[in-house]
């Protein structure tokens, strides 16, 4: 993972409290891990748009074992 120099990472488990959707978190890591893809569907308000693009920047792809 590349970081911006004085960047903070973001931090999922503050980011996700409250939401739905970070149940989902250790699924999504494990099917980006795998494939390098995702699809993710659940309901409206559960946190996706939240959770899943700091969580897909962050969690490593198969690409990133190259």
């Amino acid at each position: 993972m590349t970081t911006v120099p004085g960047s903070v990472p973001f931090d999922l488990e503050t980011l996700g409290a409250g939401l739905v959707f970070a149940q989902s978190l250790p699924e999504l890591r494990r099917v980006l891990a795998d494939e390098g893809v995702a699809v993710v569907q659940a309901p409206p308000g559960t946190g996706k748009t939240t959770l899943v693009p700091p969580a897909a920047a962050r969690f490593p792809t198969p690409a990133d074992r190259l």
